[in-house]
């Protein structure tokens, strides 16, 4: 249980961090991280 609590917790955080991340391409471009929804 305890274990189970920690992985959905670490995964919810790891989500808001990708959230704020954008990859800057060699074109110049920018773009936005996004996750397996």
């Amino acid at each position: 249980k305890l274990r189970h609590d920690y992985i959905a917790a670490v995964r919810g955080n790891l989500r808001g961090t990708l959230d704020n991340v954008s990859f800057v391409n060699p074109d110049g471009s920018v773009t936005k991280a996004k996750g397996k929804n």
